[in-house]
């Protein structure tokens, strides 16, 4: 009874999958909702990619200025 409960669910999957590797019946309809789709995405994710730009930017600020204040420095410049 398991593996027939098992084999009935695999098979379920591999027809969903076979479903969602198709070729889409309506490709000019396709191409243009996938347009559509990717400029949507990209145009969203900008205030995202700004906020995690200007983190990045600020801790790189930070590491440079310790490292050029460290001891270490083989210039011997400090910069204030």
């Amino acid at each position: 009874m398991l593996i027939f409960k098992w084999l009935n669910t695999f098979g379920k999957y591999l027809m969903l999958m076979g479903r969602t590797f198709s070729r889409p019946e309506r490709m000019r309809m396709f191409l243009k909702r996938y347009v559509k789709e990717m400029s949507q995405l990209g145009v969203d994710s900008i205030g995202i990619v700004l906020l995690i730009s200007f983190f990045i930017g600020a801790v790189i600020c930070i590491q440079i200025k310790l490292n050029v204040q460290s001891l270490g420095c083989p210039t011997g410049y400090r910069v204030m």
